[in-house]
Formats: C-alpha cells, structure tokens, sequence
C-alpha cells in the first residue's frame, strides 16, 4: 500500500520525557495513516527516557530510535530529526502531546487537494499538564490563513501571541518547504518567540490549510518547544523598570525576525513590506506600552488619585451644605459637586450590587485598588457591576459576546481588557448566540432563549456564532494571578461556567453572581444550587439582593483582622 502513497515522516525530539513519552508514542503509532516513519532523537535523557523508546521500537518498525552523546541543545535536536527523515511531509513532535488517530491521514489529504499550500494543520485544544483535563480551545489559527500573501502574514502579525499561533509549528509540512527555510533557525535576534518567527517565515513561502475538525491536543505547561522559552507574551506584570527593560529587548529580537522575513519575502510588493513593517512597529508599540504601564504609569494615576481624593475631602470641609443654594442646580459640575459633599454614591449595578461590593473592599479587605473580571458585562455604564471601580482606578477584564455591545464597551472602557467571545463550559470552541430583542437577555442557552421568547414580549432576533474560552484559561492569560472580584451574569449558564471553575488555582476574594432565574409569570426560581456550590468551595454569601448573591472567600474573610 505504501507504494501508492507518499511518506509521512513524524520527528519527535525528545529530553527527560519519561512522564509523557508513553502517552505520545501509543497516539502516533496508532494513526490510521500507514505509510509513516517516526524518527526519535533523545537528547541524552538522564530518565527513563532511552528505555521506553527502545521498547517501543522493537515493538514497532516504523520508529527509528537515535541518541546523542550529550546534550546539544533543543534546537540541534529540532533539526537533527529533519535531516534524518526520508518522506515527502513532515512534522515535529513534542513527547507531551496527542493526536486523534486521523490527524496525519488528514493532513495528508488536505496538502493533497491543495497544493499551492505548504502546511495543513488541524484546529487544536490545550490539555492540563498533570491529568490530560480541557483547558481552552484555539479558534482564532481559523483566521490566519490566506491565498493572499499580504493578508495572510498581516493575519499572523496582528494576531496575540497568546492566542495559539506558535502551533502552527505542529502542523504537517512539504518537505521542500521547511528544508528550503532551513529547519529550525534563529530569524530574530534571541531565542524569544522562535517557534513563531518559523511559522511566519513558512507563511511568506505559500498559504496554509486548516481543517476544522478538532485533532491535535496540546499540552499545556509543556517544555518541549524549539523557541526554548517559556515566556508570558506580554501578560505577567514585571516588577521594575530594570525587569521591563530586559523583557523589551527581548520583544525587540522578536519583531525584529518579523521585519527581517518580510525583507526576503518575494511574493510582496515594496508598498506591501513597507505596511506589513508598520504593523510590526505598531505592536511592537503596543507590546512596549503594555509592559511599561503597570510599573510607570499605574502607580503614577494612583498616586494623582490619592491627592485628588484628598481635595475633595478637603473641599467637603469648607464647603459645606448651606453654600449649595448658591450653586446652579442646572449644571452638571454642581451635581456632582453636591453628590459628594452631601455623601451621597451612585450605583451603576442593578440593585446597589456595586456600593457593597465597594464597601467591602475598601473598609472590610482594605484594597483601593484591585483587578476584576466582568463575565456578561452587557454594556459599559448601564447595570454594571464594574463601572463604579473603573472610574476609580481599578482596572479589569470585560467579556462580553455581543458584537454590538462589545463595541460599546471597548469604545468607553479604553483601559479595560475587552473580549469578544463566550466562556465555555465544554470542548467545543464556538457556540451559538442568541441574541433578544432585549439585550440584557442575551444567552448561549437554546432552552432560555426559547423560554423568553415564549412570555410573549421579547423574541430571538439572531443567532450568531460565537469563540468561547476556558474560565481557567482567560485568568492565565490576562491576570497575573487571579482577579480579586469577578462579576458573572450569563443567563442560564452561570452554575455551569462556575463548576468549570479551578477553585484550588484561583481564589477571588469576592463573586457577585445571577442567582435568580428571569420570568415574566412569578415562576422565577432562586439558584440554590449556585450557592450550594459556592458554600462548598469555601465561600459564604455575605449579601444578596435576591437578584445576585455576592460571595466571600471565608479564608479570605477571616484574615481581614490582620489589616490594619
């Protein structure tokens, strides 16, 4: 049968691999796609590592086991299993992955019946390191490709790193193609990002072609990667300006590789490469803004706050009641004027939920300043959760899966992380997302949206395909622990989202959550469950509007003494 078919030929670079090895080895040697080599290069293992190779090479033909002397280096040991393999396609391997069985007989038919591209890769998911356990899915490699040459590398510029990118690297390629790039090379000046630089340089060569079907599982934490780094793109926060300093020459590097491949890139036009290099300078901007602000310039604003939080003390003082009739009540300084001398505070929140979220973190936690995470924000001002601390100085991340109201919190919550996707509760990486005709009502529930529907007031007025993300996955990615207040209001999801949720890995100290189920009949239901659940995790209800229920972490609850 192999006669008729081409040679796959898969390269697993491997070192003190023993934990995952075994798992890797059995998902490749099970592919449905006969005609493969699998060439193992072990690093010097000083584990169990040389052992399971051999034992599964006597047991399978295909795997052709080699092993250095010494350790060279991840990247020698990249190309070493390139320049051993003999098929007309390739692919690297890490010893911590898995593929489903018709990954390689996929690839194989979609760089057949396309032949201008030259990798075919799969949609992918990302495991947990310890127990193989749904992480996140990677919709966005969808929207990298292109027959266009400009499109397709603007796409891969613009796209986060942390969005999956890189694991193009993983995707089964023509052999001509990654030998004609040089295999694994440093096209930036450093180590960082390297993995990716490949990727784009392959890109400027030809289009790549992506099923949809969910095949290949990434582990996440892995540390087999080419690019030998283990870096945060651009989303731990750095302590000192010494640390921001080192972390931006290494992004210089970085960019610099994207800058250097567009030069040689012969499919481009000179007006093409000069605006495909403003876009590198812009996220090089972009990146270099990120890392700066939180050392410079954040504590610069909270600093001018406090001195501004102590005028108004001061103005209240001097300022008293009696003098407000001289004051015109038309204008809208005066108002707020008044609103802070009399201590009067604005809710933007359904039912207050705001004020005593704020209470809490200002008299009882003793935090000014603390991060939060925005689940369903609907709208920027209007019935929020947030907005109260926004206006302060806290600053968070806001998800939210309608398109239109998603612009209009980007537009006004500038210095806010603003996502437009779903959180999921599943493997799947998009969903349906229905939209009412009263926005506030707003689900990825068929059942809810069909149940609003039927009061007879509001109707289902679109549905539209919606990324989601991983709850555990989006706090990695954006905080660099976890959010101190996290707001959840996702109509008929929101006991699903929070069984998802790590408790063990992140502990906010406060959630304000939807316990209430809607209905225009009086059949709504309290959600005990929700704070059945939220009890269990060690969080007790401190306040409920019957609407919301806002929970505190009892450990968290108990240490507020120690707070002076």
């Amino acid at each position: 049968m192999c006669d008729q078919l081409p040679l796959v030929s898969i390269g697993l670079p491997v070192y003190n691999g023993e934990k995952f090895v075994r798992q890797s080895l059995d998902s490749l040697v099970t592919q449905s796609y006969p005609c493969f080599e699998l060439i193992i290069s072990d690093n010097a293992s000083t584990d169990l590592t040389q052992e399971i190779c051999l034992e599964y090479a006597a047991k399978y033909p295909q795997i052709k086991y080699f092993r250095n002397l010494n350790n060279l280096g991840a990247t020698y040991n990249f190309n070493h299993v390139l320049e051993l393999s003999t098929g007309e396609y390739f692919m690297w391997a890490s010893c911590d992955d898995l593929w489903e069985p018709s990954y390689v007989s996929t690839m194989v038919d979609l760089l057949h019946t396309t032949p201008k591209a030259v990798l075919a890769f799969s949609t992918l998911d990302s495991i947990t390191y310890e127990n193989g356990d749904f992480v996140k899915a990677y919709p966005d490699i969808l929207e990298i490709p292109s027959e266009a040459p400009y499109q397709r590398l603007s796409n891969y510029i613009n796209q986060e790193e942390f969005l999956g990118k890189a694991n193009f690297i993983h995707g089964l390629m023509r052999v001509n193609a990654i030998h004609s790039i040089e295999g694994i090379k440093l096209w930036g000046k450093g180590h960082l990002g390297a993995d990716m630089l490949i990727v784009f340089r392959l890109l400027s060569l030809g289009n790549f072609v992506v099923s949809k079907d969910l095949l290949f599982h990434k582990r996440h934490g892995g540390s087999s990667d080419p690019s030998e780094q283990s870096h945060q793109w651009g989303k731990s926060k750095l302590a000192d300006l010494q640390q921001v300093s080192l972390s931006i020459k290494d992004w210089y590097g970085y960019f610099y590789g994207y800058a250097h491949i567009i030069d040689l890139t012969n499919l481009l036009t000179i007006k093409e490469k000069a605006k495909l290099k403003f876009m590198v300078l812009k996220r090089f901007g972009q990146i270099c803004w990120r890392q700066i602000k939180p050392v410079l310039i954040t504590p610069i604003a909270i600093k001018a706050r406090s001195i501004l939080d102590r005028a108004i003390s001061k103005s209240k003082q001097i300022l008293k009641p009696k003098h407000l009739d001289s004051l015109s009540k038309t204008s809208k300084t005066s108002t707020l004027l008044e609103q802070n001398i009399l201590g009067q505070k604005v809710s933007y929140a359904q039912c207050g939920e705001d004020l005593i979220v704020d209470f809490l973190f200002s008299c009882e936690l003793k935090k000014s300043n603390f991060t939060y995470l925005d689940i369903g924000s609907y709208h920027p001002t209007q019935l929020s959760n947030t907005y109260l601390f926004y206006q302060k100085g806290c600053r968070g991340v806001c998800v939210e899966p309608d398109p239109t109201l998603f612009n209009e919190i980007k537009k006004l919550r500038e210095e806010d992380i603003c996502l437009n996707v779903g959180i999921g509760v599943d493997r799947n990486t998009q969903a349906d997302f229905y939209i009412m005709t009263a926005r506030t009502l707003n689900t990825f529930s068929k059942v809810e949206a069909e149940r609003y529907a039927s009061f007879g007031s509001f109707k289902i007025e679109e549905v539209i395909q919606v990324p989601l993300i991983n709850i555990n996955e989006l706090i990695h990615q954006h905080f660099p622990n976890c959010p101190n207040f996290i707001s959840i209001d996702i109509e008929g999801l929101d006991f699903e989202v929070l069984k998802t949720f790590d408790f063990s890995r992140f502990r906010p100290e406060v959630f304000c959550v939807e316990t209430k189920t809607y209905a225009e009949d009086k059949t709504e239901r309290k959600l005990y469950e929700i704070i059945e659940l939220m009890n269990s995790k060690g969080y007790f209800v401190y306040a409920d509007t019957y609407i919301n229920s806002i929970f505190v972490d009892k450990e968290a609850w108990k240490n507020r003494q120690s707070v002076t």
